[in-house]
């Protein structure tokens, strides 16, 4: 676990495997929580052998663990996105920018158009949505 922090520190995400290991690092602990609930309790808690885990933990994940004291801010105004998937057809196109047109979003998110479609698109709708 010190080996891994170290690296942590130093390197971040820097390699593909340690990227991996540190999306997967709140497992390294999984030990600590069985020894916490089996284990401290049997020697009255005298033990100080994982209490820099522990620290550990409670620093890099405790806050995950804990409720939020104030909700998130809200945005006044509400936006609205689409999406709507052309399936590489050119009719297709005609039928998004109707429902385009129809729904008035704030944000469209076109889906599998070929490049043709993208001028295409941009010609009718790019005024409306760069």
């Amino acid at each position: 676990m010190a080996a891994w922090f170290a690296l942590h520190l130093v390197l971040g995400d820097a390699t593909w495997w340690l990227g991996l290991l540190n999306a997967f690092s709140v497992y390294l602990f999984s030990p600590l929580a069985v020894w916490l609930l089996l284990g401290w309790p049997a020697v009255g808690g005298r033990s100080s052998a994982l209490a820099l885990p522990t620290i550990l933990f409670l620093l890099l994940y405790g806050r995950l663990y804990l409720p939020r004291l104030s909700s998130p801010e809200v945005a006044e105004e509400p936006f609205t996105v689409m999406t709507f998937n052309v399936m590489g057809h050119e009719l297709s196109i005609d039928t998004a920018r109707a429902v385009v047109s129809e729904g008035i979003p704030d944000i469209v998110a076109l889906q599998e158009y070929t490049p043709g479609m993208r001028r295409r698109v941009l010609d009718e709708l790019g005024d409306r949505y760069p």
